[in-house]
């Protein structure tokens, strides 16, 4: 019996295993020239969701993703957000149920590779942010919001480079996007439609070129 599911949307484990969707993968927008660009760091990153399944709920993740974001620290408002998360690499701790996520009932990883996130807003309070955006999962987008905050700064780590750590959260009805696989239960469904998504981001400043 499978369980679970997820969705994004959005923070990494591994590029070493990009490899294996190089056909597949696509490169976040460059963000504007006059904004600071920083990297998502996949090794200090992650993108993971949970949901309910029956009266518990399964947690897991996506393993690789990468992204790029705008950020001023001193006008977090004008920042900007580009992520690509790649479905096929879902994690759930249970190799049927990865397999059942990857299929046509699911995300159909061979038809829809790639989970889009692209802000078009950015609210600053403070350390405080409201990220509002369009996620596209299987061809369907639709306009979500993260609630965030930037989490902590590091002028130069071992290498001399500076980074930034966020962390965002939302919520997501898989049914938007036409995952809607689930069977009824003793009267009730299976699976949960209310998927809760987080993103722990550490992102290293990019030195321009001249």
């Amino acid at each position: 019996m499978y369980n679970g599911l997820i969705l994004l949307a959005g923070t990494v484990l591994s590029f070493g295993a990009v490899s294996n969707f190089a056909a597949q993968s696509a490169t976040p927008a460059k963000t504007a020239a006059a904004v600071p660009v920083w990297e998502v760091d996949p090794s200090h990153s992650e993108l993971s969701f949970h949901n309910r399944h029956l009266t518990g709920r399964v947690r897991g993740g996506i393993a690789i993703w990468q992204g790029e974001i705008g950020a001023d620290l001193a006008n977090l408002g004008t920042g900007s957000v580009d992520i690509y998360a790649y479905p096929g690499s879902i994690d759930t701790g249970n190799k049927d149920r990865d397999e059942h996520l990857r299929s046509e009932d699911f995300f159909n990883v061979t038809k829809y590779p790639t989970i889009r996130f692209t802000s078009t807003e950015i609210k600053a309070n403070g350390s405080k942010l409201t990220i509002i955006g369009d996620l596209t999962i299987k061809g369907v987008t639709k306009r979500v919001a993260l609630d965030g905050k930037l989490s902590g700064i590091t002028k130069k780590d071992m290498a001399g480079r500076a980074r930034i750590a966020f962390l965002a959260t939302t919520k997501v009805n898989r049914q938007d996007f036409g995952l809607t696989w689930n069977r009824m239960v003793e009267g009730a469904t299976m699976i949960g439609d209310e998927v809760d998504v987080e993103i722990a981001i550490e992102a290293v400043q990019q030195v321009k070129k001249n």
